[in-house]
């Protein structure tokens, strides 16, 4: 649920953009402040000052204030400024959505490397003294490839058995012995750094590297962890061939999908429908106390893992406790989907967050939105939806749905809305279609975006509640 001081940044993001305003608008918090910078409605530019006095600007200093901002903080009043700088090119829904988000998923998603980027895998390419076509199937002097996601995002990998006594640090030569050794894992943790290397068939097959600039797969992400230097190093085998096949999944497909809860998830209909696809793809379950993935390879379900129990296992009930544990949140990651539309698998939809890009282009934030609906007056009823009772407290429901919008409009402009839920009769289907209309209120005084993300809050928690097991 929104804070109050969430609730007014996307209501002053909301209008920066619906008023096409020119200006700034300040966030402090801990003696962090952080200012971004509209030019007619458009973000151009961001600064981030720390209380220790180092300071961030451009897509740095967005990434840090998605990524750091509390849930309580202060915005101050919108001021007249500009600045001759144009480090970004964000619309204020891809704003909103930043910050009503998880914050693994963020504006750097997808974006092309950097010089930085360009100038460190040089680097390193130097220092290990190895070209970057030594990852099968990559050609010579390859376009350098960026991954999906910033540090703080870096998924779970599965870990079996481990290949060395103990973790080892500043491993020297560790690239001269691939040759030699079985499929596996080889990973890298530092302290502002993470990777790793797959091996298959005593070769580098594929590999990650994150740091706090720098996101690279392939030959140059080999190249980086081979030559890092420091932090520990770990190799763990994979016996399941159908498992090296599905990991790279976790780094080279895009956060194109939103979460679901797991409790929505019907854990045999998924099974099917991934079956019938055949469909090699990952689930990430985040939220819950012990957060995890399912991995599945042309259909079949390959490893189950979690983050205390990293050895990957197959079997249906521990797919279960991974999606049933309360709070996870589900997403899904594949390679090979479709990008323009919401992907439905296993009579489960996952909503689209954002749009395609081509290899090595900037991949932009969209959140997806239905056709608009028709404008309605606030005082529409909904009496006529026929019910389908299920076996739910549904006044405790409309009880926290009426409190979500009280916090999105406050307590006298949430009227209209309260009417709208008490009046939906207590079926999936009738809570849905309500829900989809306050989408397209016209309340005054609120802005259309915020009604669509209050109503996207309130779709959520009424599918946790009414699809619960």
């Amino acid at each position: 649920m929104a804070t109050e001081s969430q609730t007014t940044m996307l209501r002053e993001l909301s209008a920066a953009g619906d008023r096409e305003r020119t200006g700034a608008l300040d966030v402090e918090w801990d003696g962090t402040r952080a200012s971004l910078f509209f030019t007619f409605g458009q973000a151009s530019h961001a600064e981030l000052e720390r209380a220790d006095g180092r300071k961030l600007v451009g897509n740095d200093a967005l990434s840090a204030l998605v990524e750091e901002l509390p849930a309580d903080f202060r915005v101050a009043p919108w001021r007249r400024a500009k600045v001759a700088d144009d480090t970004l090119r964000c619309t204020t829904e891809e704003l909103m959505f930043l910050f009503r988000r998880d914050n693994t998923i963020t504006a750097g998603n997808g974006a092309k490397p950097t010089a930085t980027a360009k100038r460190k895998s040089k680097e390193s390419r130097r220092a290990a003294g190895t070209p970057t076509d030594g990852v099968a199937g990559d050609p010579p002097q390859a376009v350098v490839e960026a991954a999906p996601f910033h540090l703080s995002g870096f998924p779970l990998l599965p870990l079996g058995k481990a290949l060395f006594a103990d973790q080892a640090s500043r491993v020297e030569g560790l690239d001269r012995a691939v040759p030699h050794l079985p499929d596996c894992l080889i990973v890298l943790d530092a302290s502002h750094a993470r990777g790793a290397v797959l091996v298959a068939g005593a070769s580098v097959a594929d590999a990650v590297w994150v740091d706090g600039s720098v996101g690279l797969l392939g030959g140059d992400a080999a190249v980086a962890v081979f030559g890092a230097g420091v932090g520990s190093v770990a190799a763990h085998a994979i016996d399941d061939p159908r498992v090296v096949a599905a990991v790279p999944i976790l780094w080279r497909a895009p956060r194109l999908w939103a979460t679901v809860p797991g409790r929505s998830v019907a854990v045999d209909s998924l099974l099917a429908g991934v079956r019938s696809a055949g469909s090699s793809c990952a689930l990430l379950a985040a939220g819950s106390d012990d957060p995890g993935v399912a991995l599945f390879s042309e259909g079949e379900l390959v490893a189950v893992y979690t983050e205390s129990k990293p050895a990957p296992v197959t079997t249906k009930a521990a797919l279960g406790r991974l999606l049933k544990a309360p709070g996870a949140q589900v997403t899904l990651l594949r390679t090979d989907a479709d990008a323009s539309a919401p992907l439905e698998i296993g009579g489960i939809t996952f909503p689209l967050l954002v749009g395609d890009a081509a290899p090595g282009e900037e991949l932009e934030t969209t959140v997806a939105e239905a056709p608009a609906a028709p404008r309605v007056e606030a005082t529409v009823a909904f009496a006529d939806f026929v019910p389908t009772r299920v076996e739910v407290d549904i006044d405790a429901l409309r009880a926290e749905l009426i409190s979500i919008a009280h916090v999105w409009l406050g307590k006298d402009d949430a009227a209209a809305v309260a009417a709208a839920i008490n009046n939906a009769r207590p079926g999936v289907d009738d809570f849905v279609a309500a829900i989809q209309e306050i989408a397209s209120l016209d309340i005054p005084g609120h802005e259309n975006a915020v009604m669509r993300a209050m109503a996207r809050e309130m779709h959520f928690r009424a599918a946790e509640v009414l699809c619960g097991v």
